[in-house]
């Protein structure tokens, strides 16, 4: 009996060599969130590995208020091949349905702002600032954006 082609066990051989071998570009998430005895969610937490496995970054973002208007937000990540860690907090205040303020600073020194105001439906016009704390010196980020949406 003659074989037709390489058979089924380099098939298999193949595609376990692909498995191995992959260039994996996609991150890894795990998301844990609680709950008030009212139903709304007051806190939402996420470990994620990325960049190939060499970044771990976790964080949490707590709301103050049953309506979600303010929150706090913390992140820590970890980069295994520099040995460094950056924590990162922030908050955040919804005004009005169609306006929300955003600020964070990290323990580099480096503070950020922003605006976002919703002009017309999914068209969000947006003015951010950025400084570093530590080298008051050089001069500020500032940034306008505006994203249109039919």
């Amino acid at each position: 009996m003659a074989m037709k082609g390489p058979g089924l066990f380099s098939d298999i051989g193949k595609k376990a060599k692909d498995l191995l071998t992959r260039d994996y570009t996609y991150d890894q998430k795990l998301t844990v969130s609680t709950v008030s005895a009212s139903g709304v969610p007051e806190y939402h937490g996420a470990f994620i590995l990325a960049d190939k496995g060499d970044t771990i970054k976790v964080s949490g973002v707590y709301h103050l208020d049953e309506k979600q208007k303010a929150s706090a937000v913390a992140e820590l990540t970890r980069r295994l091949s520099t040995n460094e860690s950056t924590l990162t907090v922030g908050g955040l205040y919804t005004v009005d349905p169609q306006t929300t303020m955003k600020a964070r600073l990290n323990n580099t020194g480096t503070l950020a702002a922003l605006l976002q105001h919703e002009v017309k439906p999914k068209s969000i016009l947006t003015i951010s600032g950025e400084f570093d704390t530590k080298a008051l010196d050089r001069p500020p980020k500032f940034g306008l954006a505006l994203a249109l949406k039919p």
